[in-house]
């Protein structure tokens, strides 16, 4: 795929080779043939290659479905298989079934499974998910990883509300998944988007959206170690700004005239990338490398005469350059060792070749560990932007026994990786402050309202027990025979009775159990009933309270016969 733009790597490899040392002693002779990704082309080449020719080693293709019809065959013909491009599906790190395949990049479930300690550790357990579909599956692998890690009960459950295809187009139903995302998500949402003007597009559409805001945080995941680098690399295509690195940023629209640079350079704020760690690259040596990989795949040791190859001037890299170089550089670098351990075939035998490559390098890509596995130990970064717009990395991660190993690369969040967010307090101070007020203004009008409620039924309560109490004070007791005769005479003192007009009832009569009084001129029975019995101790305690708390004036006879009874 794309050789005419990443076969240079080889020649560039080899050159470093030479200047080292490693190639004294040796020739190289290269084939090329072309597989173009097709798995019935990738079956006919290994054929050849490793039967008819008998290749001391295979450089596979990047796609992933010829890449794994050549790794079978190489178990079969025991041909050592260097492997590079978008191998990063986890099956191509089984050692069982591909043991002669030594790739130069690590699989995508170890990266997702350094993804699930980042968000274990910020407590992020709701995501939605955005990828870009291609034709050697590159995101789709990916995601697939991400689901299989996220739904792992065994380590850090991550809830996916949100899993979206999308097919580059910023059209209405992109506009309604990402207004979906913005509902549902809340604040995560996973990208794997293939190429800088997807991120571009993609980051527009957001700020259209108003999801550009300290609420949202975008993680990109990305297995090629370009991180915040444009993917179109080259002389003819650089770009107005340069990271650290001295590439072009991926907000830098080559193909537009630099339209909308600002808006989504001001987006990638909001943005973390994570992918593999390329830190200790040197800047002019990565530089060189973009500037002349294109060109150099018509010089020697390859020699390129095809159209492709003829016309690639100006044009940029391909994405998987540096790993071609690195993979090629790594079977230099273990020539020699193989030879030790199989003074006469060590150059092609497969399993000297495996083993002498388990080694550490610095490559383009950053430095590189290659396993038991013959793939490459994990280093993860995750990647942000500080107030410079300068990429910088944040947190690390790397594999031990299959456990993921973080180190932070800051002590303080709110200086690092949330510098470019204004702290809470700052950005929500005046809405708190309205909130709490409006919130105890609330509280006191609940309280007073069920103090009212709380009055109301105490008083409907009084009114009630008013209705059905009758005071002694207005109860009148019937007359006496004696005082009925008395009343019956003329006399012209004699006034309208305040008791009744009927002498029928007179306090003589026998009503048993019951006793007869008025209350406004109406007769009504009523009873005693007994109180406590009242003790001596009672009979004492009265005149002192009387004494001690009474307010009425008494005169002073009065006086000295309590204080007698006290007394006696």
């Amino acid at each position: 795929m794309a050789h005419s733009l990443s076969g240079g790597a080889i020649g560039i490899a080899l050159d470093r080779m030479e200047a080292e040392g490693l190639t004294y002693g040796f020739q190289f002779r290269f084939f090329v043939n072309y597989t173009e990704c097709s798995g019935s082309e990738a079956a006919g080449v290994a054929v050849d290659f490793m039967k008819n020719r008998n290749m001391d080693v295979v450089i596979a293709p990047p796609c992933p479905e010829a890449a794994k019809i050549m790794a079978h065959l190489s178990t079969f013909y025991k041909k050592t298989l260097l492997g590079w491009g978008f191998l990063s599906d986890s099956e191509f790190s089984d050692s069982e079934r591909f043991p002669y395949l030594t790739k130069a990049l690590p699989d995508s479930l170890s990266m997702m499974k350094s993804v699930l300690q980042l968000f274990q550790m910020y407590d992020w357990n709701r995501v939605a998910i955005f990828y870009t579909p291609n034709e050697v599956q590159y995101c789709d692998s990916i995601i697939d990883d991400a689901m299989v890690a996220f739904a792992d009960e065994s380590t850090y459950m991550v809830e996916v509300v949100q899993k979206s295809v999308w097919n580059r187009q910023d059209d209405d139903n992109f506009r309604n998944q990402m207004l979906r995302a913005k509902r549902a998500a809340r604040s995560i949402i996973v990208m794997c988007l293939d190429t800088a003007k997807d991120r571009r597009t993609f980051m527009k559409t957001a700020l259209r959206l108003d999801m550009v805001s300290d609420e949202f945080v975008y993680v990109l995941l990305g297995m090629r170690g370009f991180a915040f680098v444009s993917l179109f690399l080259g002389q003819a295509v650089r770009g107005n700004a340069e990271m650290a690195n001295g590439l072009t940023p991926y907000w830098e629209d080559l193909e537009n005239n630099h339209a909308d640079d600002q808006i989504v350079k001001e987006a990638s704020l909001k943005l973390l990338v994570v992918d593999v760690n390329g830190d200790d690259v040197d800047r002019e040596t990565l530089k060189n490398f973009t500037e002349k990989v294109v060109p150099r795949v018509r010089e020697d040791p390859l020699y390129c005469s095809t159209n492709a190859c003829l016309t690639n001037d100006g044009k940029p890299m391909a994405t998987w350059a540096r790993y071609l170089h690195d993979v090629f550089y790594l079977y230099g670098l273990s020539l020699n060792d193989s030879l030790t351990l199989d003074p006469v075939g060590g150059q092609s035998n497969a399993s000297t070749l495996s083993h002498s490559m388990r080694r550490s390098f610095v490559g383009l890509t950053g430095a590189v560990t290659i396993n038991e596995n013959g793939s490459r130990v994990p280093l993860f970064s995750v990647y942000g932007l500080d107030s410079n717009y300068n990429q910088v990395t944040f947190v690390n991660f790397t594999l031990a026994n299959g456990v993921p190993v973080m180190s932070k690369g800051y002590t303080d969040e709110a200086t690092s990786i949330w510098a470019t967010r204004q702290a809470f307090w700052d950005k929500y101070s005046v809405y708190v402050i309205t909130g709490a007020a409006i919130l105890a203004l609330f509280l006191l009008a609940t309280i007073l309202f069920f103090v009212y409620i709380i009055r109301i039924r105490q008083m409907e309560q009084e009114q009630l027990r008013l209705q059905w109490q009758v005071p002694y004070i207005k109860l009148r007791k019937p007359p006496s025979k004696k005082e009925l005769q008395h009343l019956s005479k003329p006399s012209l003192q004699s006034g309208p009775s305040t008791i009744t007009g009927d002498s029928r009832f007179n306090s003589e009569a026998n009503f048993g159990n019951y006793t007869v009084y008025f209350i406004d001129k109406d007769a009504v029975l009523t009873t005693k009933h007994p109180i406590s019995a009242i003790t001596q101790e009672d009979y004492v305690r009265f005149p002192k309270d009387l004494i001690s708390k009474g307010s009425l004036w008494f005169d002073p006879f009065f006086m000295f016969c309590i204080m007698r009874d006290i007394a006696e």
